[in-house]
């Protein structure tokens, strides 16, 4: 028994001293369209659209948007499949609810804009947090050309952006789409989507699909901006319930008094215990 208690006694003493250190876990700090909800946000300190409210068509879109199966649908018809619905529709990106809210893009080239370009941009309180990812879930369909383009970038603070998500028109590609009524539309030029920290595309489809990237480095805000120009009423992208993950910093300091003076506080639990392994383990070895 001692034999065995003299073995065991340094793993003891070490887990005693050990036991109160923890590994910090990754939280959520910020979100915009939480599960598809428009107003449902966390962390966001300014979201700007220089596109909003500037399109003269209802079909040209870049904005956010709210679905709805009914008479009062204001998505444009590029980006909501409503052949559940028992209509002819053939495009369209699927709602994961009835309701459900996401930032779609179609068309931004047209007569209300001539360059095409549109941009948006979204600002998340990350004081204190590093180890920063950000989780987003896309979806598009269409017969995308390599003329189309679409970029998701990040910045922290008045830093430069980097790239968030890459994607880029498969020219060399076909991909078969699912409508809601179950039938299936085959289309040249899907549109990938790959993320920074990763070597590997994948291409989009019209449902919903959560997409991950990690960011560098800490600061106050991260920004968030997306920016497009696409050509063709038919040709939807969209995204939607975007997450901001992160650890919290050890920022706290204790303060000092001006006139510090020497003071003996009484000895914790975990000294305690450990000074009384020790004590053990010197009347074992006796």
């Amino acid at each position: 028994m001692k034999k065995l208690l003299k073995k065991e006694l340094p793993v003891l003493l070490f887990c005693s001293l050990c036991g109160g250190i923890s590994t910090a876990q990754a939280e959520l700090i910020g979100y915009d369209l939480l599960n598809g909800d428009l107003n449902a946000s966390l962390g966001l300190t300014y979201y700007q659209n220089n596109a909003a409210g500037q399109f003269s068509s209802a079909q040209d879109a870049f904005a956010k948007y709210q679905s709805s199966f009914g008479s009062t649908n204001n998505v444009p018809d590029g980006l909501i499949d409503l052949s559940g619905q028992g209509l002819l529709d053939n495009f369209g990106l699927v709602m994961p609810a009835s309701d459900y809210a996401f930032f779609g893009i179609s068309d931004t080239l047209n007569s209300s804009n001539p360059s095409g370009d549109a941009e948006a941009e979204w600002g998340f309180n990350i004081a204190n947090y590093n180890n920063l990812s950000v989780d987003i879930d896309f979806a598009a369909m269409g017969d995308f050309e390599a003329s189309d383009t679409y970029s998701l970038t990040y910045a922290i603070d008045d830093g430069p952006f980097s790239t968030l998500f890459a994607f880029n028109a498969e020219t060399s590609q076909a991909l078969n789409y699912t409508m809601v009524n179950g039938n299936q539309r085959m289309l040249n030029d899907p549109i990938s989507i790959r993320s920074a920290n990763s070597p590997f595309s994948f291409n989009l489809t019209n449902n919903f699909s959560q997409y991950s990237s990690y960011i560098a480095g800490e600061g106050s805000t991260l920004r968030l901006r997306m920016q497009a120009n696409a050509d063709g009423g038919t040709e939807g992208f969209g995204f939607s319930n975007i997450r901001i993950n992160g650890t919290g910093l050890l920022t706290s300091t204790p303060d000092l008094p001006d006139n510090p003076t020497t003071s003996v506080s009484e000895p914790g639990t975990l000294l305690i215990m450990s000074l009384s392994l020790l004590g053990f383990a010197r009347r074992l070895r006796c």
